[in-house]
């Protein structure tokens, strides 16, 4: 075999770059070299919801947060006005966010931030705000009303 140096270069590599790059050796018998080619990229984060939406007291809202990253990112999801543990009933799924039988104090902004460990200054955010709608209440006081 000869002793020449074969390169490839790829200049302004992107995600897509990713892969196995083989190189073939017109050698008897013939020859190949392979190298996998790892691109390691901050997380892009995406809401699959509207900015701001309005949902029914006692429905179900589910948020969806498309994150991608190499290495794989990891998803913490938060809310603005406060923790996630004052609202009665969510369960994190990854990368959903299922808020069950809501009440008017789950109204708010949710955040969903993915991070991969390339560096805080790579991690990404999406937020999405949700309005509880609900039907008039009217309290009467003993001694009030007809």
């Amino acid at each position: 075999m000869d002793t020449q140096t074969l390169r490839l270069s790829i200049s302004q590599i992107r995600s897509t770059d990713d892969g196995t790059y083989v190189c073939y050796f017109g050698t008897n018998p013939p020859t190949e070299l392979q190298h996998k080619l790892d691109v390691h990229y901050p997380p892009v984060v995406r809401m699959s919801v509207s900015p701001e939406q309005r949902v029914r007291e006692g429905t179900t809202v589910t948020l969806n947060c498309d994150a991608r990253g190499n290495p794989e990112p990891i998803i913490h999801w938060s809310r603005v006005e406060g923790s996630l543990a004052q609202l009665q009933q969510y369960l994190q799924q990854h990368q959903k966010l299922v808020l069950h039988n809501v009440t008017r104090g789950a109204s708010g902004t949710y955040t969903c931030s993915a991070d991969n460990g390339l560096g805080h200054s790579f991690s990404a955010s999406a937020s999405a705000t949700f309005v509880v709608e609900y039907p008039p209440h009217k309290t009467v006081r003993s001694g009030e009303g007809g």
